[in-house]
């Protein structure tokens, strides 16, 4: 994944914010998902509304 730009700070509740622009792909949304319910996509809503899709989708899979 080619980084144009990353930016990283850090929150006082200790949470850390992380600032990159990519191109939206496959890799990213696998590289997201991966860090489970440790990561919270903030923007673009367009990943973010794609991530929670997933997630939900991954979830019926464990319903009863």
């Amino acid at each position: 994944m080619y980084l144009s730009f990353f930016h990283l700070s850090t929150n006082p509740d200790g949470s850390v914010v992380i600032e990159i622009v990519v191109h939206l792909n496959f890799e990213l949304e696998r590289l997201i998902l991966g860090f489970g319910d440790a990561i919270e996509v903030l923007s673009p809503k367009q990943l973010k509304h794609k991530i929670i899709k997933k997630l939900n989708a991954a979830l019926c899979n464990y319903k009863a």
